[in-house]
């Protein structure tokens, strides 16, 4: 691992053998690497000088996420207040201080968290007098709506706020199939009106195949799953935005792809996808497979003609089936994705891409 000393050290090697242009690029690539999986080491580097300071802290404030997992008192922050947790310390300093460094360079906030926070924690007088109080920021990312309602009432405003639970790891698996409907029906319940979606991975092959024998049973396995919605955030309840008709419902996206350790598109997958129509015969919901961007066209082809070959799948089905590539960071989706959709928000992509129907791929 690589220490801030390490850094200093090898920052002033390099400057005495490279141009100082070439040293700046090594260390915002080296940031851009840490700044989600190890954010508090890419903060660090801002350390070394002025000037990488200036490089380094539009690259690592773009995004902040809050990780409140255990009430850990602070004695005094920032203002001399007691505060449960630094974070909440931090985020207050940062809300009370317009001018403070980091808040110039914030476009989304993330928060991932196990315990309740209340506006008075964040603003010590949580009280609002204007507009030109508040903080406004392009998305907000919450684990619990009563969290939009807390920053709202604290002066954290936002232009979206969107709405990412994920399913625990811990929880017993049971098929792909009967475990997204059940995550579904719980969205759809929500407002039948808005756009919702699910995602799950499936699990390697190999992780499969172990299952299958201890149970003795074909059962497709996953890995970890999400459910999403977007928020409205003019309301002061769980509301959605009304979608337009033709994305109404829920879209469930099935991530895979065997060489990055997702599970393939097996006979017994395809079990899976089927028993979501057999069990919805009404065809409210549609399933997108999610393949890595850089999937050669063949895979991508011979996918979508093997869907469309089973006799499994209802006509009406294959119509709500599609195939996307997505230039999301997979790995981070599974250990991050609140920041993984953050991310993909900053880069302009849209994690819900749809790409084609079944019926639409062709290699003709």
């Amino acid at each position: 691992m690589v220490t801030l000393g390490d850094s200093l050290e090898i920052t002033q090697l390099a400057t005495q053998c490279l141009p100082l242009e070439l040293v700046l690029h090594i260390l915002e690539l080296l940031v851009l690497d840490l700044r989600d999986h190890e954010p508090q080491r890419a903060r660090l580097l801002s350390s070394i000088s002025r000037t990488v300071r200036t490089i380094i802290l539009p690259l690592v404030y773009d995004i902040v996420a809050f990780r409140i997992r255990d009430r850990q008192r602070v004695p005094a922050g920032w203002d001399g207040r007691s505060y449960e947790h630094p974070s909440l310390s931090f985020l207050s300093w940062l809300l009370c201080n317009p001018l403070a460094t980091p808040r110039q360079y914030i476009h989304q906030l993330v928060f991932v968290h196990t315990d309740t926070f209340y506006p008075v924690e964040i603003r010590p007088d949580a009280s609002i007098t204007s507009t030109a109080e508040l903080w406004a920021i392009d998305n907000l990312i919450v684990m619990y709506p009563s969290d939009m309602r807390a920053l709202r009432a604290a002066g954290i405003v936002a232009r979206r706020v969107h709405w990412l639970a994920t399913v625990s790891r811990d929880r017993p698996r049971g098929s792909i199939g009967k475990d997204v409907l059940a995550m579904a029906d719980s969205l759809r319940d929500d407002d039948p009106r808005g756009r919702h979606c699910v995602r799950i991975w499936t699990k390697h092959a190999d992780e499969a195949n172990m299952l299958q024998e201890e149970s003795k049973t074909a059962v497709a396995s996953w890995e970890n799953a999400f459910r999403y919605h977007e928020l409205d955030h003019s309301m002061h309840g769980t509301a959605v935005p009304i979608a337009p008709v033709e994305e109404r419902g829920v879209t469930i996206f099935i991530d895979l792809g065997a060489k990055d350790g997702f599970g393939e598109l097996s006979s017994t997958l395809l079990s899976e996808i089927a028993s979501i129509f057999e069990l919805d015969p009404r065809c409210a919901h549609q399933i997108v497979l999610v393949y890595p961007q850089s999937t050669m066209d063949k895979i991508i082809y011979a996918a979508a003609r093997k869907l469309r070959e089973e006799n499994m799948f209802l006509k009406a089905g294959q119509e709500q089936l599609w195939i996307a590539r997505s230039s999301l960071d997979r790995h981070l989706m599974i250990q991050r994705p609140h920041v993984a959709v953050a991310r993909a928000f900053q880069l302009g992509m849209d994690p819900w891409e749809k790409g084609q129907r079944v019926s639409e791929v062709s290699d003709d």
